[in-house]
């Protein structure tokens, strides 16, 4: 047989089918109940609250270093980056002058060989001109 959950007295079964138990015999058992559980979830919620303040506090402690180290993190990509254009700037000269030398050393190459014609047919009329 159940009983009234607050004063423990015998609750009557239910007459006919398709309703609840009852759980408290009457108005003044439940509202006893009511005002006691109210009370035990304040004094609960007073007992935790300091933890939850203290974890709290911790969290927010925890997510402000995050977030310094992403911004630490961020601007040393940025600098990184920054370091990356300036190379690869260095780089494209350095391409380019390599380039202009090539060409520079290909013209002076190309006068060499004019040049070593021409004496090559000098040397060929000095030495028909002796025959």
């Amino acid at each position: 047989m159940r009983t009234c959950v607050w004063c423990d007295s015998p609750l009557p079964e239910p007459q006919q089918k398709g309703h609840r138990r009852r759980e408290f015999c009457n108005n003044a058992c439940k509202l006893r109940h009511h005002r006691w559980y109210k009370k035990m979830q304040h004094d609960a919620g007073m007992i935790a609250d300091p933890y939850w303040k203290v974890a709290y506090g911790v969290l927010v402690e925890q997510y402000k270093l995050l977030e310094q180290q992403l911004q630490d993190c961020m601007n040393d990509l940025t600098e990184m980056q920054e370091r990356v254009d300036i190379f690869e700037a260095r780089i494209d000269t350095l391409k380019e002058l390599r380039r202009l030398d090539e060409t520079v050393f290909q013209n002076k190459l190309e006068d060499k060989d004019v040049e070593i014609t021409r004496l090559q047919s000098l040397l060929d009329q000095m030495s028909k001109r002796r025959r």
